[in-house]
Protein backbone atom coordinates (compact mmCIF):
# COMPACT_ATOMS: atom_id res chain seq x y z
CA UNK A 1 0.00 0.00 0.00
CA UNK A 2 0.83 3.83 0.59
CA UNK A 3 3.29 2.73 3.59
CA UNK A 4 5.31 0.34 1.65
CA UNK A 5 8.14 -0.06 4.14
CA UNK A 6 10.52 -0.49 0.73
CA UNK A 7 9.65 2.51 -0.78
CA UNK A 8 11.10 4.51 2.46
CA UNK A 9 14.77 3.72 1.24
CA UNK A 10 14.01 5.75 -1.55
CA UNK A 11 11.76 8.53 0.08
CA UNK A 12 14.99 9.03 1.87
CA UNK A 13 17.34 8.70 -0.70
CA UNK A 14 15.50 11.12 -3.27
CA UNK A 15 15.05 13.74 -0.20
CA UNK A 16 18.96 13.68 0.46
CA UNK A 17 19.28 14.05 -3.32
CA UNK A 18 17.65 17.30 -3.20
CA UNK A 19 18.90 18.28 -0.18
CA UNK A 20 22.58 17.96 -1.96
CA UNK A 21 21.27 19.39 -5.54
CA UNK A 22 20.40 23.29 -3.53
CA UNK A 23 16.53 22.18 -3.06
CA UNK A 24 15.57 21.67 0.37
CA UNK A 25 12.34 23.06 0.64
CA UNK A 26 11.56 20.20 -1.48
CA UNK A 27 13.30 17.85 0.49
CA UNK A 28 11.12 18.13 3.44
CA UNK A 29 7.97 16.82 3.55
CA UNK A 30 9.89 13.85 2.22
CA UNK A 31 11.46 13.55 5.37
CA UNK A 32 9.06 14.39 7.32
CA UNK A 33 6.53 11.95 5.49
CA UNK A 34 9.45 9.50 5.71
CA UNK A 35 9.70 9.93 10.08
CA UNK A 36 6.28 9.30 9.86
CA UNK A 37 6.24 6.44 8.40
CA UNK A 38 8.76 4.98 10.05
CA UNK A 39 7.17 5.86 13.44
CA UNK A 40 4.58 3.85 12.50
CA UNK A 41 6.16 0.74 11.28
CA UNK A 42 8.80 0.78 13.56
CA UNK A 43 7.80 2.64 16.29
CA UNK A 44 9.11 5.97 17.33
CA UNK A 45 11.82 5.13 19.13
CA UNK A 46 13.40 2.62 16.57
CA UNK A 47 17.22 4.07 15.57
CA UNK A 48 16.28 4.40 11.96
CA UNK A 49 13.64 7.24 12.49
CA UNK A 50 16.35 8.65 14.64
CA UNK A 51 18.48 8.32 11.23
CA UNK A 52 15.30 10.08 9.41
CA UNK A 53 15.45 13.05 12.05
CA UNK A 54 18.73 13.45 11.39
CA UNK A 55 18.40 13.72 7.91
CA UNK A 56 15.49 16.10 8.55
CA UNK A 57 17.14 17.98 10.83
CA UNK A 58 20.03 18.47 7.73
CA UNK A 59 17.43 19.82 5.84
CA UNK A 60 15.86 22.39 7.73
CA UNK A 61 19.40 23.67 8.79
CA UNK A 62 19.74 24.36 5.20
CA UNK A 63 16.19 26.23 4.28
CA UNK A 64 16.77 27.34 7.32
CA UNK A 65 14.49 26.46 9.78
CA UNK A 66 16.76 26.66 12.63
CA UNK A 67 13.97 26.21 15.44
CA UNK A 68 12.91 22.82 13.28
CA UNK A 69 15.91 22.03 13.21
CA UNK A 70 17.19 21.80 16.40
CA UNK A 71 14.10 20.01 17.45
CA UNK A 72 14.72 16.86 15.01
CA UNK A 73 18.58 16.70 16.23
CA UNK A 74 17.00 16.73 19.93
CA UNK A 75 14.24 14.10 19.07
CA UNK A 76 17.12 11.89 17.25
CA UNK A 77 19.38 12.78 20.13
CA UNK A 78 16.54 11.40 22.42
CA UNK A 79 16.15 8.41 20.75
CA UNK A 80 19.66 7.63 20.59
CA UNK A 81 20.15 8.10 24.06
CA UNK A 82 17.28 5.86 25.59
CA UNK A 83 18.49 2.93 22.60
CA UNK A 84 22.10 2.99 23.43
CA UNK A 85 23.47 4.86 25.85
CA UNK A 86 25.03 8.80 26.80
CA UNK A 87 28.36 7.47 25.41
CA UNK A 88 27.15 6.22 22.15
CA UNK A 89 29.26 7.96 18.68
CA UNK A 90 25.32 8.03 17.44
CA UNK A 91 24.50 10.81 20.16
CA UNK A 92 27.96 12.92 19.44
CA UNK A 93 26.99 13.40 16.00
CA UNK A 94 23.08 14.37 17.27
CA UNK A 95 25.15 17.00 19.20
CA UNK A 96 27.78 17.97 16.66
CA UNK A 97 24.67 19.52 15.06
CA UNK A 98 23.31 21.26 18.09
CA UNK A 99 26.09 23.03 18.12
CA UNK A 100 26.37 23.90 14.22
CA UNK A 101 22.74 25.00 14.55
CA UNK A 102 23.42 26.89 18.01
CA UNK A 103 26.32 28.72 17.22
CA UNK A 104 24.44 29.84 13.80
CA UNK A 105 21.68 31.31 15.59
CA UNK A 106 24.13 32.84 18.51
CA UNK A 107 23.82 30.47 21.05
CA UNK A 108 27.11 30.07 21.83
CA UNK A 109 27.53 28.59 24.92
CA UNK A 110 24.69 26.26 24.29
CA UNK A 111 27.01 25.41 20.99
CA UNK A 112 29.99 24.94 23.27
CA UNK A 113 28.31 22.44 25.61
CA UNK A 114 27.46 20.43 22.75
CA UNK A 115 30.59 20.36 21.28
CA UNK A 116 32.90 19.57 24.16
CA UNK A 117 30.05 16.60 24.90
CA UNK A 118 30.60 15.27 21.45
CA UNK A 119 33.97 15.72 21.35
CA UNK A 120 34.62 13.91 24.64
CA UNK A 121 31.81 11.14 23.55
CA UNK A 122 34.24 10.41 20.15
CA UNK A 123 37.51 10.54 21.96
CA UNK A 124 36.16 7.65 24.75
CA UNK A 125 34.76 5.39 22.00
CA UNK A 126 36.74 5.84 19.04
CA UNK A 127 39.73 7.05 20.02
CA UNK A 128 42.13 10.14 18.80
CA UNK A 129 41.86 9.64 14.87
CA UNK A 130 38.03 9.62 14.26
CA UNK A 131 37.17 11.54 11.35
CA UNK A 132 33.78 12.56 12.88
CA UNK A 133 35.82 13.98 16.03
CA UNK A 134 37.73 16.47 13.31
CA UNK A 135 34.15 17.60 12.34
CA UNK A 136 33.51 18.61 15.91
CA UNK A 137 36.70 20.06 16.82
CA UNK A 138 35.37 22.08 13.27
CA UNK A 139 32.33 23.05 15.09
CA UNK A 140 33.86 23.82 18.56
CA UNK A 141 37.40 26.04 16.89
CA UNK A 142 34.18 28.18 15.02
CA UNK A 143 32.50 28.59 18.53
CA UNK A 144 35.90 29.98 20.53
CA UNK A 145 36.25 32.12 17.42
CA UNK A 146 32.89 33.51 18.05
CA UNK A 147 34.34 34.15 21.65
CA UNK A 148 37.07 35.78 20.38
CA UNK A 149 39.08 32.90 21.71
CA UNK A 150 41.27 32.76 18.60
CA UNK A 151 44.79 30.90 19.66
CA UNK A 152 42.00 28.19 21.01
CA UNK A 153 40.18 28.52 17.55
CA UNK A 154 43.28 27.55 15.98
CA UNK A 155 44.49 24.96 18.40
CA UNK A 156 41.58 23.33 17.37
CA UNK A 157 41.64 23.71 13.60
CA UNK A 158 45.27 21.99 13.59
CA UNK A 159 43.97 19.05 16.30
CA UNK A 160 40.97 18.28 13.34
CA UNK A 161 43.44 18.97 10.19
CA UNK A 162 46.10 15.93 12.24
CA UNK A 163 42.80 14.01 12.00
CA UNK A 164 42.25 14.42 8.75
CA UNK A 165 46.20 14.23 7.75
CA UNK A 166 46.08 10.95 9.01
CA UNK A 167 43.54 9.24 7.30
CA UNK A 168 45.04 10.26 3.92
Amino acid sequence: GRSDPALLPSLTNLALALKDSGDPGAARPLLERAVEIRSRQLGAEHPLVADDLTALGLVLRQIPDYVQSRRSFERALAIRERRFGAQDPGVAECLTYLGVVDSEVGDVERALTACLRAIDIYEKALGPNEPRLAQALNVLAGVHQMRGEYGEAQRQHERALAIREAKL
